[in-house]
């Protein structure tokens, strides 16, 4: 499909939609970030050669995206300026650089929100928060309760619409809110309670409910691909966290 809308966008003659060209855009950061997933195993220098041309690939995409959103700013565009900073996080070292793709994932995806109440702009601005957090020891100033009464307030939204019509992405969502809650709860400094546990469980359920609705594999993957950007990134001292993320990733394989 990348190969497609290249040589759409260098013909001398025709027609490329907008959506053509988001979507290139979009095919070359997730390639980027395949091709560095690929090469995170070889030797240090072939490892850090390769994480540089894969960082250089993704910042193009974004500039084009930048470049888009600017003229004419969609929800669908700062939705992908977040995936594609998402995936130029997992792709930078831990440092400032990283520090830097998760603040501007969480900005790119709070724009997204802000125009259109929606779980997945929601999520991973705070999962991108979360992460910044807890690399730095700063809170937010943005309070614990705001967001909470924020976030029950989609998930009685998306509850109620997928009661009414049953769906997968209505049924992901609901499993992405439930970790969100989680993940809330755990960057919350005070003494840990049962309720993380309750959570947790109710994650899981979730997660696999989501799964096991008629959903095709690209489906199941995005859920996957998410649950490995949160494995990759989210503090290793966090063992009980992480354990939760390893068993969800472990149900969706």
């Amino acid at each position: 499909a990348c190969g497609w809308l290249k040589r759409a966008l260098a013909a001398d003659k025709g027609e490329c939609p907008m959506r053509a060209l988001e979507q290139y855009a979009n095919y070359r950061v997730r390639l980027a970030a395949d091709e560095w997933y690929k090469a995170r195993r070889l030797a240090s220098a072939s490892r850090e050669a390769a994480r540089a041309t894969q960082v250089a690939a993704i910042e193009t995409a974004i500039r084009d995206l930048d470049i888009l959103c600017g003229q004419a700013p969609t929800v669908e565009r700062m939705n992908l300026l977040g995936s594609a900073y998402k995936r130029l996080a997992q792709v930078e070292s831990e440092g400032e650089r990283r520090l830097a793709a998760l603040a501007e994932m969480a900005r790119q995806y709070g724009r997204a929100f802000a125009r259109k109440r929606d779980a997945y702009a929601f999520t991973n601005r705070i999962a991108a928060t979360l992460l910044a957090e807890r690399r730095t020891d700063a809170e937010d100033t943005e309070s614990r309760a705001d967001l909470l009464r924020e976030l029950d307030a989609l998930q009685r939204e998306v509850a109620r619409r997928n009661a009414d019509d049953p769906n997968f992405w209505d049924g992901a969502s609901l499993a992405d809110l439930a970790l969100t809650r989680l993940l809330l709860e755990r960057a919350t400094p005070r003494p840990r309670s049962a309720t993380v546990d309750e959570s947790a469980a109710q994650v899981l359920d979730a997660y696999r409910d989501a799964a096991g609705r008629t959903a095709s594999p690209r489906e199941v993957a995005s859920l996957a691909e998410n649950i490995a950007f949160l494995v990759e990134l989210w503090p290793v001292r966090d063992k009980a966290v992480h354990r939760i993320l390893d068993r969800i990733r472990e149900g969706l394989q």
